[in-house]
């Protein structure tokens, strides 16, 4: 038989229970919407092209291999991004027999030949090569370089296959033409360092960029200086 006392204990208990469910109800409403999630700020706008700058000009004798790299003195928006760079391995050769890359960004060595080949990359003075890995036909690998300067690369199994790599620390890097012709596009105005390298010696001019074309005449290369 249920007493006034048992009802009313059955009711106390269900009241609590109510309100428990209540209170945690709103406890997980009120921490859901805490947690809320502020929606992404849109990107900035891209930068104006019309302020951007040409860097060229013409090393006056330049040799085969020479590298021409400016290096700005303030900081600057971030040059756009790129595709990696490719040293691929063709009908025995290493391709292109001088890359140019940026330190910190990935390379990617691939092989397009039917042979068994290996890539041995080695910065001239250390004792330890940089890498040393066998490529079979086709495969493909990457590898992040963070110092600057000159790299060898051969390959062991064939070894009149060689080339080598140069790394920057500039997105303005490059190798010069037949005729000793550079060019850089997207540069933001401002004043940089103009280093130009040929083989372990260089030498260094101050430039001022300003929006639109730059023609510039360096200078011929003097004393072997660190690379940028």
């Amino acid at each position: 038989m249920i007493t006034r006392r048992t009802a009313g204990a059955a009711l106390i208990r269900v009241t609590c229970l109510v309100a428990v469910v209540a209170t945690v109800g709103g406890l997980a409403l009120a921490c859901s919407r805490q947690e809320a999630v502020k929606p992404a700020e849109p990107p900035g706008p891209p930068p104006d092209p019309t302020t951007m700058a040409v860097v060229s000009g013409r090393v006056a004798g330049a040799k085969p291999g020479t590298i021409v790299a400016i290096v700005p003195q303030q900081a600057g928006p971030p040059a756009a991004a790129v595709n990696a760079p490719v040293m691929d391995q063709v009908q025995m050769s290493f391709l292109p027999g001088l890359l140019v890359v940026e330190a910190g960004l990935p390379v990617s060595f691939h092989s397009s030949d039917s042979e068994l080949h290996n890539v041995n990359v080695q910065r001239p003075g250390n004792r330890f090569p940089e890498f040393n890995r066998s490529v079979p036909p086709g495969v493909s690998f990457e590898h992040t370089f963070k110092d600057t300067g000159f790299y060898s690369v051969r390959c062991d199994i064939h070894p009149e296959m060689t080339a080598e790599i140069f790394v920057a620390a500039t997105p303005f890097a490059t190798s010069v033409d037949d005729d000793g012709a550079f060019r850089f596009e997207h540069v933001s105005p401002g004043r940089y360092t103009l280093t130009i390298y040929t083989g372990l010696t260089s030498a260094d001019q101050m430039i001022d960029v300003v929006a639109g074309e730059n023609r510039i005449a360096p200078a011929r290369t003097g004393p072997a200086d660190t690379p940028p």
